[in-house]
This record gives C-alpha cells, sequence and structure tokens, in this order.
C-alpha cells in the first residue's frame, strides 16, 4: 500500500502540535507554581498608612496586605483629631483603580458614624490594584476637617484554572486535531505516490 507524501506530512505536523500543546501546558503549570521561588524580588516601597492634616489623621490598614483572586481583603479605616479621638460623622470614599488598565474597577460613598470603617474587597485581576481612600467631614461631623486622601497599592495573585478545566482546554484544541488525522489519512493512503509514467512506442522508420 503507497502513503501520500501529503498524508505523512500532516501526520507529523499534527503530532508535533500535539506535542508543542502538551509541553506548554506542563511548562506553564510549573511556572505558575514555582515563578515566584526564582531569583530575588526587590525591595518595595513601605506602603503608605497614614496622612495628616491640620491636626487630623486618616489611618488605613489593609489584612492582608496583598490579595488573592477571589479572596477578601479586608480594609480598615478611621480619623481621628489630635488627641486620638475618633471623629464621627465622617464620609469616605473608596476606589479600587486597575493601574494596568488605568480604570477604575469600583467605587463606593459612605458615611461612618462612629468614623471606623471596615470594608472587604475582592480582586478578579491578577495584578496590581490602587486603593483610593479619601476622607472628607460630613455637615454633622463632630469636628470639621480639611479633605484627607489615601492610597495604597495591592499585588493580586492570579490563581490558575483548576487542572481539569485545563485538561478539558487543551482537548478541545486537539480534537480538531484527532478528527483530521482520521479523515486525512485514511484518504491519503488510498492515492498512490504518483502517476504511472507513460512510455511511448518509438516512431516507426
Amino acid at each position: 500500500m503507497n502513503r501520500s507524501p501529503f498524508a505523512i506530512i500532516f501526520a507529523g505536523l499534527a503530532a508535533i502540535v500535539a506535542i508543542a500543546l502538551l509541553v506548554v501546558a506542563f511548562l506553564g503549570e510549573g511556572q505558575r507554581h514555582g515563578g515566584h521561588e526564582e531569583g530575588e524580588a526587590a525591595p518595595a516601597a513601605a506602603p503608605q498608612r497614614e496622612v495628616t492634616a491640620g491636626g487630623f489623621r486618616l489611618n488605613v490598614t489593609l489584612s492582608p496586605e496583598a490579595g488573592t483572586v477571589g479572596e477578601v481583603v479586608t480594609i480598615q479605616g478611621k480619623v481621628t483629631d489630635a488627641t486620638g479621638a475618633n471623629v464621627r460623622n465622617v464620609r469616605f470614599q473608596l476606589v479600587s483603580h486597575h493601574l494596568e488598565d488605568d480604570v477604575d474597577i469600583f467605587k463606593t460613598s459612605f458615611v461612618a458614624p462612629d468614623g471606623i470603617f471596615n470594608w472587604g474587597n475582592q480582586f478578579w485581576d491578577g495584578t496590581e490594584h490602587e486603593i483610593r481612600i479619601t476622607a472628607t467631614a460630613a455637615p454633622d461631623a463632630s469636628a470639621q476637617f480639611p479633605t484627607l486622601s489615601l492610597k495604597r497599592e495591592v499585588a493580586v495573585t492570579p490563581l490558575p484554572p483548576p487542572m481539569w478545566v485545563q485538561i478539558r482546554a487543551l482537548l478541545w484544541l486537539l480534537v480538531p486535531i484527532i478528527v483530521g488525522l482520521a479523515i486525512g489519512i485514511p484518504l491519503g493512503l488510498r492515492q498512490p505516490l504518483g502517476r504511472p509514467s507513460v512510455q511511448q512506442a518509438p516512431a516507426a522508420a
């Protein structure tokens, strides 16, 4: 049985593509697990935790300091006066800003009667975000103070999809190749390598 060169080449290319996809999938998984362990990270600047103006102080803490996709980061803030007492009826504005795309992902505004707020924020993109907090005195605040603004960068760690999702995606990539092989190889094997040469009879003398 003669094999068509086209069928052999097609089968070889399909095998190479399949192997490449498998290698890329497993190398990507290894980089996600071990990429953070290689090399030394540059020392990060100390996060901004408080700002002061006119004897008033806005203090903000994050727990944890860095985020993970799908997990909650608790943001706590408060405004105190020169004596350390909480200022009551403070209006806070919170903004979650996506630094890579330079867009606001979430924004809210509310009044804290006791001058303290706790806010749980979830991040859905594994990249750096910036939490922007602004505190202003409400008309019925216990003390009037200038606007206080603070920014905190949050590094968000991405999460790889579950292994079964990766395998399913890989199978969807391989199915067209397998179907092509199932259709192309039998058709290629039925064709001869080339047309038989036709010998011409010598011309009569």
